[in-house]
């Protein structure tokens, strides 16, 4: 099992990250050609670090020396190419968790009431609709609601040149 210190993570990462060479039209028009219809941009993973401008947080891209609204960037790109965009928001915040001195738990996190209707109130704050998005499975039964599901080709999220298939693997 991996660990990182959250805390130097936080506060290094407005230090270190610079997306200075970051350009959504080459990718945007090679996902064009290769026939995709949308792609699926992460507005906020588990750090709870945003992409985007937001008055929620500090801790956000706006915020560091790139200084751009990377989400815009990546919206206005994806368009220009004629694709439909996706965003992808991670309601978990390691972050928030921490600021509110909360163990970091991936299974089940405890919040004490005041802790969760302020955690509740960031995720309404920051999102507007949702779509429920599985990761790993298809929902067993036919239905009426939108829903995309998250699925590996691999074992594992991130590309691994020695990560076979799940077929092959099992």
């Amino acid at each position: 099992m991996m660990f990182i210190n959250l805390n130097r993570f936080i506060n290094e990462l407005p230090q270190t990250f610079d997306p200075y060479k970051y350009d959504p039209n080459p990718i945007a028009k090679l996902a064009k050609l290769a026939g995709m219809k949308y792609i699926v941009f992460t507005t906020k993973h588990h750090s709870g670090f945003c992409m985007w401008d937001t008055k929620t947080t500090e801790f956000k891209i706006t915020n560091i020396p790139y200084g751009k609204n990377l989400m815009k960037v990546f919206v206005e790109g994806t368009w220009k190419a004629g694709l439909a965009i996706g965003f992808y928001y991670s309601p978990e915040d390691f972050k928030f968790l921490r600021d509110n001195s909360v163990t970091i738990n991936r299974g089940e996190v405890k919040l004490d009431g005041k802790t969760e209707s302020a955690y509740n109130d960031l995720i309404r704050r920051q999102t507007r609709g949702a779509l429920n998005t599985p990761e790993q499975t298809i929902p067993g039964a036919g239905t009426d609601a939108l829903w995309e599901s998250c699925i590996t080709m691999g074992t594992q999220w991130q590309y691994k040149p020695t990560t076979t298939s799940k077929r092959e693997a099992g």
